[in-house]
């Protein structure tokens, strides 16, 4: 088993350009402007220190086939985002402790890049589980991008 993970973790090394500092995985939420991406998927979100890979895998079983848009979930997504690219970085997180009590609150991220035709677009995201913890993945994150700008 940890073979297979060696294998993947190389190939989504090579896919992002890098060494892979964390990763978690997210669902793509309403409002993404991103051609490649559409709202209501699924993917793992991969950091690198100067990359974010977005990479959706194919679901082709015959129940998510039932309720789902086969082009959008049938097929394998990738992108990834430079740093330089990215224009504005906002996450939230509810505050309210009743809220967070009684109903589900993921922390929100929201990205404004520059695509390679120097069109503005935007990816809205959730975080639904990360290894290390969101509030690391999060640190991470904004440190690689702190340092972007330096």
């Amino acid at each position: 088993m940890s073979d297979e993970f060696d294998i993947l973790q190389k190939e989504l090394e090579a896919e992002a350009g890098g060494q892979i500092l964390n990763n978690a995985m997210v669902r793509i939420q309403a409002g993404t402007t991103s051609p490649e991406l559409s709202a209501d998927i699924q993917g793992l979100l991969v950091l690198t220190a100067e990359k974010l890979l977005f990479k959706h895998y194919a679901q082709d079983n015959w129940f998510s086939g039932m309720f789902s848009a086969k082009n959008r979930r049938g097929r394998e997504m990738s992108q990834v985002i430079d740093f330089s690219d990215i224009v504005s970085f906002k996450r939230y997180v509810e505050t309210s402790f009743f809220r967070r009590l009684f109903f589900r609150s993921e922390p929100f991220y929201s990205f404004e890049y520059r695509d390679k035709s120097n069109i503005l677009r935007t990816i809205h995201l959730t975080i639904s589980f990360c290894k290390t913890g969101e509030a690391s993945f999060y640190n991470c994150l904004s440190t690689s991008l702190t340092r972007k700008t330096d």
